[in-house]
């Protein structure tokens, strides 16, 4: 069976879900005799989808911006040193200045369980709409006691310094 990417799927679900409510949302606004005429159980089911989804949506969105996702590559070839063997690379980016302690905790773990020849950081540690320096420092102080850390600006990181 093919390996399915959970975040496609929760994409699909959620923009699924999205479409549902907006229908429900017009079908309501628009006072069409649905609501009349249905079946008490059909009014029942589009009560809870109306009143039930926007929930729904809400803990989706959370769990995308507090779950962690880790992909695995082993790389091989003759062309590399011999250095390079077994060597271990994390790559984190689009951290956006989480305060989600499950998040933070998740990557410490991953980064200890891995233990990374290095440890690079390609942008977006901040978020630019809400910079808590100290948040990311008290993350980062944690990280470079793991492994050495190689950092770049992302796009957020730029937009404060324009």
């Amino acid at each position: 069976m093919k390996n399915l990417d959970y975040n496609k799927i929760m994409c699909f679900v959620g923009i699924l879900l999205i479409v549902i409510f907006c229908v429900v949302l017009v079908i309501d606004y628009m006072n069409y005799d649905i609501f009349n005429s249905a079946p008490f159980s059909v009014i029942i089911l589009l009560r809870i989808i109306e009143f039930w989804l926007p929930g729904g949506i809400l803990i989706w969105l959370y769990n995308q911006n507090t779950n962690l996702k880790e992909t695995v590559y082993s790389i091989k070839s003759d062309k590399l040193p011999k250095a390079f063997s077994g060597y271990k690379i994390v790559h984190i980016s689009d951290f956006h200045n989480t305060n989600s302690k499950r998040l933070k905790t998740k990557i410490i773990e991953v980064l200890n369980k891995n233990k990374p020849d290095i440890i690079v950081i390609t942008g977006d540690l901040i978020d630019s709409r809400r910079t808590n320096i100290l948040n990311v420092k008290a993350f980062l102080q944690r990280v470079v006691n793991i492994a050495p850390v190689y950092y770049v600006l992302g796009n957020h990181e730029d937009l404060l310094f324009d």
